[in-house]
């Protein structure tokens, strides 16, 4: 019989887990991104000018749970009636209706992708998409932390046009989703 695990059992304690922040530091610093660090020095927010637009990456570890969490921020606003719109225009706004029509695009492109899940948070007013991993007390690794940030990245970028026309009321979610792997739109 196969064991189960709970959440009441211990986690084992994981000496190698703490160099994460470092190696995540190291990967942007070797590489040339621009990068800020939190106060905690775990969590790393940097940028990317991708095909489509910027790509605002956010590099998270959780030292409690052993996880390296990516988010690639899609420059679209979902801004509700009363709030203030952001004035840069790299932003694409959504209001209204558009903004329940992105929503549904994001999980509809859900359920087709192997991996990362897409975000329309209403509270933070963001698209996002996030990849995540249990590195499991796993040594830190440079090539794990470049993969998903650029997974993310290239993820947002791909979706990133069918986000925008849905955003603007070009397309409802449905037709965004049948068409966006096609080349159709592409060149948003």
């Amino acid at each position: 019989m196969a064991k189960r695990a709970t959440t009441s059992e211990p986690k084992p304690a994981h000496a190698r887990s703490a160099s994460w922040p470092a190696t995540i530091a190291s990967f942007l610093r070797d590489d040339g991104w621009e990068f800020d660090v939190d106060a905690d020095q775990t969590g790393f927010t940097t940028g990317v000018e991708c095909d489509h637009g910027a790509i605002e990456i956010e590099i998270r570890w959780l030292p409690e749970s052993e996880i390296l969490s990516v988010c690639a921020g899609l420059p679209i606003a979902l801004v509700e009636d009363g709030d203030d719109p952001p004035q840069d225009p790299k932003w694409t706004v959504a209001t209204g209706a558009a903004i329940g029509e992105v929503a549904k695009l994001a999980v509809a492109l859900n359920a087709g992708l192997p991996v990362g899940v897409f975000e329309a948070n209403c509270d933070s007013g963001l698209v996002e998409v996030r990849f995540g991993v249990i590195v499991g007390g796993c040594p830190p690794q440079a090539a794990l932390v470049r993969n998903h940030v650029w997974a993310a990245a290239q993820l947002a970028d791909r979706f990133l046009p069918w986000f925008r026309r849905v955003a603007r009321g070009e397309l409802d979610w449905k037709s965004a989703a049948d068409a966006c792997y096609s080349d159709e739109g592409e060149d948003d």
